[in-house]
């Protein structure tokens, strides 16, 4: 038998792979086991003892110890955020913001959603550079444990270069080339080298003031002038001309913005953008000849100036000096180290296909106060008089998971009498709607229709929720009570603002039959998309289609079903149960058109059709009505 000779290690292993075990200090005392009974004392009280506590405990490097474990708990669960990036970094690491981190805001308010991107963006610069600075404490003064301190001070790509290198290669019989970045003798020097991490493309913004109706204009690049440019000139237009000079070519630029309607350069400032052979490099401006009318002015600036990928870095003083702190925490205390700067070592690499695997859908809402109210004016207080404005969300909300409710313009129930596609008279012609007090089976039966009243009217509009939306009372991060995540309770005290309020026990109770089909219709006053409806049924045994106008003209109709999401809520039959210990249950209805789409529509009706087959079992043989309340509808971003 041969024998089989065991593995040997040639290779040093990189001990970036190896992430160091999730445990807290350890004990002074565990380290005594290295010092020999025989020698040491090990007494509680001995010099021995005393000394490694003081020097390993938890005023010493257990300190350090502790508060690094318990940041990176917090890091890597991603629950670090705001003031508390400060709290776990700022104190016991003094690891600091960087000036583009720093913010005044009132973080623990309400704030538009350009306000709380601004905030988690500085955040995540931060977090990251909070990591590479981990990564470096983990890593020691080896020369990656520099290059992350440095580039977590810095906030950019660096690389170390060690300054022996070149004073060894600089006497050696074999010479390499190596360049010299450093600026002294010492084998003892390291440098810090800036790179340009990705080259960039020239980006010129052309504005045009006032509101020219007439004239021309040229645009020129490199003595090379354009044809004739007009006022009504579309960015298409724009573009091929710019195309069309030799000094440019095919290709080689697009023009964007052009404001809302996104056609002419009067409507909202052009934005020329250089690519493919003219890419990544920097540009001369654009220049002009303006005879437009109207006294219009014109201007060129540029809004992105190009980079090569081995351009130099410019870096700010103040940068810099971050750095440099990062640097002596970790640094070899006989180390020279020193900032030198150098071209890009990279190169943009042109994409060929964009492809997303999932998509992302954000609701902003927009809110303008009421003239008849007067509006109070704080920093908590935002909605104002007769002004549009994005309302400010709370901290961590989910406003990809959205519900927008809709209003209603009317509402109107009848039978299937009126037909499948009832014009607006005849609907209104054979109403369908219950008065007074119900069949004595059916409130044996169901005990929330025992109601002692023989004129109330259980007419279509009841059917309704008070309110479109859910009204819901929060607290914001500072312990003040808000509205929907949304509104200071302080606007509920406002005049001209209506009292909340909740009417007990309205519902619409259609009329009373053995058979037939009952239909509910609600007029939006407008087309809206629409795929989410709930509300509260009383368990009978009938059918439920959920239906839409695909005409949106208001006189004639065209009533189609909706298509029920595949692994989503629809309910598409109820059962008289004995069992359910309320008469009332809530039931949600989630669909899309035929395409899964949310349906955009005018009206969109609910249709009830009594099963005459479970009139058999006995429990249904008399005249009972289909009864709804609080119902909703809307649009669940989720679903779209």
């Amino acid at each position: 038998m041969t024998d089989i000779p065991l593995p040997t290690f040639t290779d040093s292993v990189d001990q970036r792979f190896f992430i160091s075990p999730f445990g807290g200090p350890s004990n002074p005392t565990f380290y005594l086991d290295r010092f020999p009974d025989e020698v040491y004392n090990k007494a509680p009280d001995s010099h021995l003892v005393r000394y490694m506590y003081s020097l390993l405990g938890p005023s010493g490097v257990g300190w350090l110890h502790k508060n690094t474990l318990e940041a990176k708990l917090r890091l890597y669960a991603m629950g670090l955020e705001l003031f508390d990036m400060e709290k776990f970094y700022g104190d016991p690491m003094r690891f600091g913001r960087i000036l583009e981190e720093r913010f005044n805001d009132n973080v623990a308010g309400l704030l538009t959603r350009e306000e709380w991107d601004t905030l988690k963006a500085k955040d995540e610069s931060y977090r990251n550079r909070a990591i590479l600075f981990l990564n470096a404490v983990r890593l020691g003064t080896t020369p990656e444990g520099m290059r992350y301190a440095a580039r977590s001070g810095l906030n950019h790509n660096v690389e170390i270069v060690e300054n022996y290198k070149w004073l060894f290669d600089s006497n050696s019989d074999e010479y390499k080339g190596f360049p010299r970045f450093g600026t002294t003798t010492s084998t003892n020097e390291f440098t810090v080298v800036p790179r340009q991490e990705v080259a960039r493309s020239e980006s010129q913004k052309l504005t045009v003031t006032g509101s020219p109706t007439s004239g021309q204009y040229t645009l020129s690049f490199r003595q090379k002038r354009t044809v004739p440019l007009f006022a009504t000139s579309t960015l298409v237009d724009i573009q091929q001309a710019l195309e069309a000079l030799t000094t440019i070519g095919r290709g080689n630029v697009v023009v964007t913005g052009g404001g809302s309607n996104g056609t002419t350069i009067t409507s909202s400032p052009v934005y020329i953008t250089f690519r493919h052979e003219l890419a990544n490099q920097d540009l001369p401006l654009i220049e002009f000849d303006n005879q437009l009318g109207q006294s219009a002015t014109m201007s060129i600036e540029a809004v992105r100036e190009g980079e090569a990928a081995d351009d130099v870095v410019s870096l700010d003083v103040r940068n810099l000096h971050n750095m440099q702190k990062a640097l002596d925490y970790l640094r070899p205390v006989n180390s020279v180290p020193t900032t030198s700067l150098g071209a890009g070592n990279r190169n943009r690499q042109n994409w060929a296909k964009v492809q997303a695997s999932s998509t992302y859908t954000e609701v902003i809402r927009y809110i303008s106060g009421q003239p008849n109210v007067t509006w109070p004016s704080s920093s908590t207080e935002w909605i104002e008089k007769g002004v549009e404005k994005p309302a400010p969300r709370a901290k961590g909300d989910l406003q990809h998971h959205y519900v927008s409710y809709l209003d209603r313009n009317g509402v109107r129930a009848y039978t299937e009498v009126a037909g499948e596609n009832p014009t607006v008279d005849t609907a209104n012609q054979y109403p369908s709607y219950h008065v007074g007090r119900f069949d004595p089976t059916d409130t044996s039966l169901h005990p929330s229709l025992n109601i002692n009243d023989d004129l109330y009217q259980y007419t279509p509009d009841r059917s309704f929720a008070d309110y479109a939306e859910p009204l819901t009372t929060t607290t914001d991060a500072n312990g003040n009570p808000v509205i929907n995540g949304i509104y200071p309770i302080s606007y509920t005290k406002l005049g001209g603002i209506p009292a909340i309020k909740y009417n007990d026990e309205q519902f619409w109770a259609s009329k009373e039959r053995l058979s037939g089909t009952e239909y509910l219709e609600i007029d939006l006053g407008r087309s809206a998309p629409v795929n989410y409806v709930i509300c509260e049924l009383i368990h009978k045994p009938f059918d439920i289609d959920i239906e839409y106008d695909g005409l949106g003209v208001g006189v004639k109709r065209s009533f189609r079903s909706v298509s029920p999401l595949s692994n989503r809520s629809f309910t598409s039959s109820l059962f008289y149960d004995p069992s359910l210990g309320s008469s009332w249950n809530v039931y949600q209805f989630e669909f899309g058109d035929a395409n899964g789409d949310p349906v955009v529509t005018r009206y969109i009706r609910l249709k009830f059709t009594r099963r005459t087959s479970d009139i058999d079992t006995g429990a249904y043989s008399f005249p009972w009505s289909i009864n709804v309340r609080n119902l909703r509808l809307g649009r669940n971003v989720v679903l779209s």
